[in-house]
C-alpha cells in the first residue's frame, strides 16, 4: 500500500474546499480522498447554521482513506 506522502501528510487525508456553478448558483463543497481512494461517498448535511465542515470535518480525512468523499 502506497501512502503518497506530501509534506508528511497523506494526500487522501487532505480536505479540499471546492465549488462549482450550477445554473446561476455557486455550490461549495468539501472533498477528501481521490478517485483512486475508492468509491464515491456523498455526505449530506442540514441547512441553516450547519455546514459540511461542522458536521463531518473530523471524519472527512478518515473516510478519505477508503472513499472519494464529497460533502
Amino acid at each position: 500500500m502506497s501512502l503518497n506522502l506530501v509534506n508528511g501528510v497523506r494526500e487522501s487525508m487532505k480536505i479540499k474546499k471546492r465549488s462549482v456553478k450550477v445554473g446561476n448558483i455557486q455550490v461549495m463543497f468539501y472533498e477528501s480522498g481521490t478517485e483512486k481512494s475508492g468509491a464515491p461517498l456523498l455526505l449530506l448535511h442540514g441547512g441553516g447554521l450547519d455546514s459540511a465542515r461542522l458536521s463531518y470535518g473530523s471524519i472527512l480525512p478518515v473516510l478519505g482513506e477508503k472513499f472519494h468523499v464529497i460533502s
